[in-house]
């Protein structure tokens, strides 16, 4: 009986690969901080001064909705490039490889800070 091999993967195709890998969370970034800069400014009191119908409540929930989404990215951008490595450099047959990261981190996180602060 003969083993399988795995195929062999050039540098250039390992480059290419991680290259795409990091794609989506960089454009989830730049749309995200699209999303807080427009929420952040104009839900600022300066702002509400020179336009004063930026002061509408529902307006400012809006806002307010807006800069939410996007600091939650910048709060979690370790989690997004931690499934996003995994499941771009992935076989076909791994995929959920980055859903086993996400479960690592969300496991040795609470873990490690419980160890450091005794």
């Amino acid at each position: 009986m003969t083993a399988k091999t795995a195929p062999k993967v050039t540098l250039w195709e390992f480059f290419q690969q991680l290259g795409k890998t990091f794609m989506l969370p960089v454009a989830l970034l730049s749309f995200c901080g699209i999303m807080l800069g427009i929420g952040s400014s104009l839900s600022s009191h300066d702002v509400i001064t020179l336009i004063p119908v930026l002061g509408n409540p529902v307006l400012q929930a809006i806002f307010t909705w807006m800069s939410k989404i996007g600091s939650f990215a910048f709060s979690f951008l370790p989690v997004m490039f931690c499934i996003a490595i995994p499941l771009g450099l992935a076989r076909e047959k791994q995929r959920r490889s980055g859903i086993r990261w996400l479960r690592r981190l969300c496991g040795n996180e609470p873990r490690g800070k419980l160890l450091v602060n005794q």
